[in-house]
């Protein structure tokens, strides 16, 4: 079985770069956690992170 899930992060359009970096930052430090790891290996989870720039040049 293939389980593909996607979960993201909203902001409204207005929401100025510095914060939406600074959001991305946390979060990308979160994901290099050792509890974050485990519970990734614990439910057989792959990461796969975009950039907002990837994602601005994927999506549009």
């Amino acid at each position: 079985m293939d389980i593909n899930g996607w979960i993201g992060w909203f902001v409204s359009a207005n929401t100025p770069d510095p914060a939406i970096s600074d959001l991305f930052n946390k979060v990308a430090r979160m994901q290099q956690t050792q509890g974050y790891q485990e519970l990734q290996k614990r439910y057989l989870l792959t990461q796969v992170s975009l950039s907002p720039e990837q994602i601005q040049t994927t999506h549009h």
